[in-house]
C-alpha cells in the first residue's frame, strides 16, 4: 500500500497528498493476484457480487414459479378418467 494518496478534485485540481492514515480504503473481495496487480490492489466490487447474487436467485424463484404453474395448468388440462366397462 502507499505512503501517500493524491486526491484531485474540482476544488483542488492540481491535487493534494493525502497521508495513508486518514484514508479509509474498502478493498473489496480478494482478487487473484494478477488481476490485483491489474486493478491496483483493489478488490473485486461487493455491490457487483451482491447483484449477481441477488438476480440469480430471482431467476431461480421465478424458474421455479414458472414450473409449478406449468404443472398446475397441465394437470387441469387432462381429460377426465373413463371408466371401462366389462360386458
Amino acid at each position: 500500500m502507499p505512503e501517500f494518496y493524491d486526491l484531485t478534485c474540482d476544488l483542488y485540481p492540481k491535487g493534494i497528498k493525502v497521508h495513508h492514515s486518514r484514508i479509509v480504503r474498502f478493498i473489496g473481495q480478494q482478487l487473484p493476484y494478477f488481476e490485483q496487480l491489474a486493478e491496483n490492489y483493489w478488490g473485486a466490487s461487493e455491490i457487483t457480487g451482491m447483484w449477481t447474487n441477488i438476480t440469480d436467485e430471482d431467476i431461480e424463484k421465478a424458474d421455479d414459479t414458472i414450473q409449478e404453474m406449468t404443472s398446475t395448468v397441465l394437470i387441469k388440462e387432462l381429460p377426465a378418467p373413463q371408466t371401462l366397462e366389462i360386458a
